[in-house]
């Protein structure tokens, strides 16, 4: 419990356990569940991170200066541009940008070993609760009911939360099974019946995500994956044929399974031949909630009108976030100003952090940002190169991989106001920095990978 990476766990993917279980509990959601769970989660975090600060040296480095100015033009431009939404997410700020780095900040080479571990247990403690919905809503015509994807937990989300801790698991049993290292792997994988158990829970994994088609993880997922298995050791070519063996056999499996139902292949076919693309798509306007049509679209009514479903509201949101900067690409709109040139209205977000940025904070900040996000993944590549033992080198292959997955969903859903995975994998960036400067002074590092 004093490891980072138990509450790391917990802040990044617990909500969905707590969802579940007033779910089953026949319990009404309370927003004070919430705020008690990332209330608590922070209360333990500040005690581990401060445990750990007290125990190793760190120094203020050119990612943390980076994620300062970055942190600064947020809270500078949101003084300037405030308004009652934006009170909303200053609550929430110090939650899921400054717990994750900090965190983020003090991991060793142990909590990354447990980290991946415990993804791992999430997510196969996660599939029983899923396949309980499946058999729930096999009576009336599964898995669809009057919508276009399931319902999880009583939560049109629920599908979104779940896909994103299951692809984290799906990418983190991958990397366990191409480690060379089996004895810190769950499952007792250096056994042939743990490593057969691993990989038919990887299969269970793939068809359960075809199932509730959480289309953003799924596609943020598959390039993740293939980048592990090229950053992974040249050792494990035997281990990549396998996996790649299940991998097929399963997106066979879900594949026919979802060609079998209508609702499933127009669901998925939405992504490759997006509404808004089509000229001959006749829209339906968005409503809001009294009735009254939105038309406030910086790219005008017409855009509004080709909002459909999920894939076309996406793509109006970049091309409206695009319009965006282009009008003030110095400075921006302003934190949290998105919503009120967009269809769906003030205190929404273009779905994609790097439009966000660039659109409410302008090109002073968006560069700051990209340079964040690249210097973040070459310490992450660079610390994998530099290091000479096999099984710390298929972690941090694990850790670029995993990177690279937070940023592209972030830029399907994301909201740099609550990305928290990013922000940790920023402070984890960080501590390497602070690792390889211990090293070139000839100094013990401050951190143990």
């Amino acid at each position: 419990m004093r490891s980072p990476a138990v509450p790391s766990a917990v802040l990044l993917y617990g909500i969905i356990f707590l969802f579940a279980g007033t779910y089953f509990s026949k319990v009404p959601w309370q927003r004070a569940y919430t705020v008690a769970l990332y209330l608590s989660v922070s209360v333990w975090s500040a005690t581990v991170v401060f445990q750990r600060f007290g125990r190793h040296r760190s120094s203020f480095n050119r990612i943390d200066l980076l994620f300062s100015i970055f942190l600064l033009a947020i809270l500078l431009s949101s003084a300037i541009n405030w308004w009652d939404g934006t009170a909303e997410y200053f609550k929430m700020m110090p939650v899921f940008i400054l717990v994750p780095y900090a965190l983020g900040r003090v991991m060793l080479g142990k909590d990354g070993y447990l980290l991946r571990n415990i993804l791992i247990g999430m997510g196969i403690l996660l599939l029983p609760l899923i396949f309980t919905e499946y058999l729930r809503v096999l009576q009336y015509g599964l898995p669809y009911s009057n919508s276009p994807n399931p319902t999880l937990f009583g939560l049109g989300h629920g599908v979104m939360l779940s896909g994103v801790l299951l692809s984290a698991t799906f990418l983190s049993l991958t990397s366990a099974l191409l480690s060379p290292d089996d004895t810190r792997s769950p499952l007792g994988m250096s056994s042939p019946s743990g490593r057969l158990i691993s990989y038919v829970t990887l299969a269970v994994i793939i068809v359960t995500m075809g199932w509730i088609a959480p289309r953003g993880s799924v596609v943020a997922a598959i390039p993740a994956v293939a980048s592990l298995f090229m950053l992974s050791p040249k050792s494990a070519s035997k281990q990549k044929r396998q996996i790649l063996l299940v991998i097929a056999l399963a997106l066979a499996i879900a594949t026919a399974h979802t060609l079998l139902r209508k609702e499933s292949t127009e669901f998925y076919s939405a992504i490759l031949n997006p509404p808004v693309l089509d000229e001959n798509t006749t829209g339906k306007a968005l409503v809001s909630s009294t009735g009254t049509k939105q038309m406030m679209s910086i790219l005008g009514n017409e855009a509004c009108e080709t909002i459909v479903d999920s894939v076309s509201d996406r793509w109006v949101h970049y091309r409206q976030a695009l319009a965006l900067f282009l009008s003030k690409p110095i400075f921006g709109a302003g934190a949290n100003q998105y919503g009120a040139y967009a269809c769906t209205g003030p205190g929404s977000f273009p779905h994609s952090t790097v439009l966000q940025v660039f659109a409410e904070l302008g090109a002073s900040v968006g560069l700051v940002y990209c340079i964040l996000v690249w210097k973040t993944f070459r310490v992450l590549l660079r610390s994998r190169e530099r290091i000479s033992e096999l099984a710390a080198e298929s972690l941090w292959a694990w850790f670029a991989s995993f990177f690279l997955m937070q940023f592209l969903f972030a830029q399907l859903s994301g909201n740099y106001f609550l990305s928290a995975g990013m922000y940790y994998f920023f402070g984890i960036a960080a501590n390497a920095l602070d690792q390889d400067a211990g090293a070139v002074r000839g100094s013990r590092p401050c951190t143990s990978w």
